[in-house]
């Protein structure tokens, strides 16, 4: 991401930028895919203040990369290939009016059809010729090809000829032979689904002029300000971001209870009288929150629409994903349509059914999955026993069956399977409640699981709080989720730790690890550098490097240490926080350490967020993997097509591989076990459609 040093005063900003220059030196490859190679890498960029104007004041200093992970800019940076010897691809290039119309979501020419008259207007088989003949005849083209032959075996070398095999390789070629194949699709489920998100998309207006006018009108310029002040700053962005921080965190004091939460002396025997309108809180929605969402909601069907309207262009589902889509090791979609995007809901699940005519669709979805990993890195004693105990159901009183209220019937239906405990009756504490009660002290488990689904959930607050703190929360970040004060998040976290002392040990670990500036005597003290690690690995030895960001990091440290004396010539007094005036050069020195923590607090996340991640695509991609060997090299019949969906692996398969498939899945699961030892999927054979995993 961006490195951005923030209010940096104008008279100093371009003397910090050049000072940048010479003591950072940067690879070129992280910059490969800019248009201008000759412009400084750091910035200087003007700020606007909160009524949209340039503020004369600061300026904000920013590193943006661009790098690039083509062929050739490996040969440059690895290989040491200069400019002058590398021939780029639009030196070489066919005649642009011969390039192809094609669709990665559609990948046949006859897909294109609907969008032009005649079978191969403009697609491959029309063009192909003519890229025959250019690719046999023009000399630089045909040693451009030799180029990419030479540079591959010299990247094999350079990384010591690893050997072949390796999962991702072996995906890459799955999911390029799985998305040429395709998924079945009930294109007809589709066609409703699209007229129906046509609607939705249009219930409210969603180009940003209109958003600004229908969402900012309700709000003040402080809420403005307090809700998402770095957009507010880009004249009012109405980006996804600023929306979803409208919506969910946005209230307004109550009016019947005038924000107390409750009506003094109003109860029978002058006991105070919770009010019913806020719940007790004090405070409600506020009513621009509501638009945001309306605004949220018709752009994600718009998105839908498009979605839609691809698959039905193709008649099936093309699913093309990025092998290595995260550096967690996680895929990620690819190919114009991101099959990760496609929505949850039963009614839209139901429309893929995935296993083409002749298949059997079968499948699963690891269970609480990242949760379990957490659990086995934390190693905490009291913790596995919490989740491993068996306890009388609450909710259905352990008979298995409750009273449930169906919305789509508008009726309640009687003797339902409880959803808790699956029918039985028994049931085990998950850590979304658990951290419930650290969260709110004066609640058990038990009365916690009992809001469930209410206007005022615990138990989702609790798990929402709880995956914040498994990728590398703090209580900032409990005080922004769910909305509780910084003194409550504080007690939280502590009751949480002391309750279970592998959490706070795991989580220790990391921030020694990787805590390169340490103030012991607290906020305002001097600043001491400590060597970070390089790198972390997930509990399966993946690694991920942090090298670069540690010597950017130590070169902001090290300039807001000793800045060049000639800054402190510079007399001008500024006051970057409203409460403390600065000399120019103390200002920047302030400028440069708050960048270089937030570095640091990236780096932190990312590794506490490596841990969980990495390990759970690991396995997935392990797994998936087993599926695949199953498969015959060479040009024969699919007996297996897996695809991975986040948690989720599917595969359609021929019917005689229906048990060798289950079998091979079950024995993956429980290698990992020795690793992961409460990992579960549960594994279907003989699904209907996608939404039956």
């Amino acid at each position: 991401k961006d490195i951005r040093i923030k209010r940096v005063p104008t008279g100093l900003a371009w003397q910090l930028a050049d000072e940048l220059e010479k003591r950072i030196p940067l690879k070129d490859v992280y910059f490969a895919r800019r248009k201008d190679k000759t412009v400084e890498k750091w910035a200087v960029r003007d700020i606007l203040d909160d009524e949209g104007k340039m503020n004369t004041d600061f300026k904000d200093v920013v590193l943006s990369f661009a790098p690039s992970s083509a062929l050739k800019a490996l040969a440059q940076d690895a290989l040491g290939v200069k400019d002058d010897d590398l021939l780029l691809f639009t030196d070489i290039e066919v005649d642009r009016k011969w390039l192809p119309v094609e669709s990665g979501w559609a990948p046949w020419a006859l897909s294109e059809q609907f969008a032009r008259p005649g079978a191969w207007q403009g697609t491959w088989p029309e063009v192909i010729k003519y890229h025959i003949v250019h690719w046999e005849f023009h000399t630089l083209a045909r040693t451009y090809a030799r180029k990419d032959v030479e540079y591959t075996y010299g990247l094999y070398e350079f990384f010591g000829r690893p050997q072949a095999g390796d999962n991702d390789s072996e995906l890459a070629c799955m999911v390029a032979a799985v998305r040429w194949k395709g998924f079945k699709v009930n294109i007809e489920k589709i066609k409703k689904l699209r007229a129906e998100a046509i609607i939705s998309s249009k219930k409210v207006a969603t180009d940003p002029k209109k958003v600004r006018d229908y969402v900012f009108s309700l709000m003040t310029k402080e809420e403005i300000l307090s809700t998402y002040k770095e957009s507010y700053s880009k004249h009012g962005s109405t980006d996804k971001a600023t929306l979803e921080a409208i919506e969910k965190n946005l209230m307004v004091d109550c009016e019947d209870c005038e924000g107390e939460g409750h009506f003094p002396g109003k109860g029978e025997n002058g006991e105070n009288v919770k009010c019913d309108a806020c719940k007790g809180k004090g405070e409600k929605r506020h009513p621009a929150a509501d638009r945001a969402k309306e605004v949220i909601e018709a752009r994600a069907a718009t998105k839908e629409v498009e979605m839609y309207d691809k698959i039905i262009q193709a008649g099936r589902l093309h699913a093309g994903f990025k092998v290595i889509g995260a550096l967690s090791g996680r895929m990620s979609g690819d190919s114009g349509l991101n099959p990760q995007a496609i929505k949850k809901t039963t009614v839209v699940r139901e429309c893929f059914e995935l296993a083409p005519d002749g298949y059997i669709l079968c499948g699963g979805d690891f269970e609480s999955f990242e949760i379990m990993i957490a659990i086995a890195n934390y190693n905490d004693e009291g913790l596995y026993k919490e989740v491993t105990e068996v306890h009388p159901c609450p909710v259905c009183k352990t008979t298995g069956k409750i009273d449930k209220f169906n919305k789509k019937k508008g009726i309640t239906e009687y003797g339902v399977k409880c959803d808790e405990c699956e029918g039985t009756g028994q049931m085990k504490k998950k850590i979304h409640g658990l951290f419930a009660e650290a969260l709110f002290p004066d609640e058990d488990y038990e009365s916690i699981l009992l809001t469930k689904g209410s206007v005022d959930d615990l138990y989702g607050k609790g798990k929402t709080g709880v995956f914040s703190q498994l990728f590398g929360g703090d209580d900032n970040t409990l005080v922004r989720k769910v909305r509780i004060s910084k003194e409550d998040a504080q007690e939280a976290s502590e009751r949480w730790k002391r309750k279970y002392p592998g959490i706070k040990k795991a989580q220790q670990k990391i921030f020694n690890a990787f805590q390169s500036m340490r103030q012991p005597n607290g906020p305002g003290s001097r600043v001491y550098w400590h060597t970070p690690d390089e790198k972390i690995e997930t509990m399966l030895g993946f690694p991920r490097y942090f090298t670069l960001e540690n010597a950017i990091c130590k070169a902001l440290f090290d300039l807001a240490e000793k800045p060049p004396k000639e800054w402190e010539k510079v007399k001008i007094r500024v006051s970057r926080n409203k409460d403390k005036e600065q000399w120019a050069a103390g200002a920047v020195r302030s400028a440069l350490f708050g960048a270089a923590f937030g570095v640091q607090g990236c780096n932190t996340r990312a590794a506490t967020n490596h841990v969980i991640q990495g390990t759970g695509a690991g396995i997935t991609k392990t797994v998936q993997r087993r599926i695949w060997d199953l498969q015959p090299a060479g040009i024969t019949p699919f007996r297996v097509m897996p695809m991975n969906i986040h948690d989720e692996i599917h595969a359609p398969c021929l019917p005689e591989m229906v048990e060798i498939v289950a079998e091979t899945v079950n024995t993956a699961v429980e290698e990992f076990k020795a690793v992961v030892p409460l990992l579960s999927l549960p594994w279907g054979s003989n699904l209907r459609t996608w939404a039956d995993k």
